[in-house]
């Protein structure tokens, strides 16, 4: 990976866990609550960057890209899917760097440091 996609690959990723955070306490007060349009717009905003980060090999849902605004989904839906691309960006950091017990630290492509 280049430092320019490690540096959008963990801005992303802040997002995806603030998000995560906030969703988890709408989905314990409301399950069944339908997200409102302006917080689905930052959701739809932070998968779809996930979505080309993460490429066919990590993305969680190939069939899914981000939710119909004109369709809202409810507070669990919306936690479920959140859920499975905090995992997915955890294979893909975990794929794109190295162990603790080989030094740690992001792969670089075409550099010898890690990031």
């Amino acid at each position: 990976m280049k430092r320019s996609e490690i540096e959008l690959f963990e801005k992303v990723t802040t997002q995806l866990n603030g998000l995560y955070r906030e969703i988890a306490i709408l989905t314990n007060k409301a399950p069944n609550g339908t997200i409102n349009k302006f917080k689905l717009k930052f959701i739809n905003t932070t998968l779809a960057s996930l979505n080309g980060i993460l490429g066919e090999k990590f993305r969680p849902f190939p069939e899914f890209d981000v939710f119909d605004v004109d369709d809202l989904p409810n507070n669990s839906d919306v936690s479920l899917i959140l859920t499975q691309y905090k995992d997915s960006a955890s294979n893909f950091k975990a794929a794109n760097s190295k162990s603790l017990l080989e030094g740690g630290g992001w792969i670089i492509e075409d550099e010898d440091d890690e990031f």
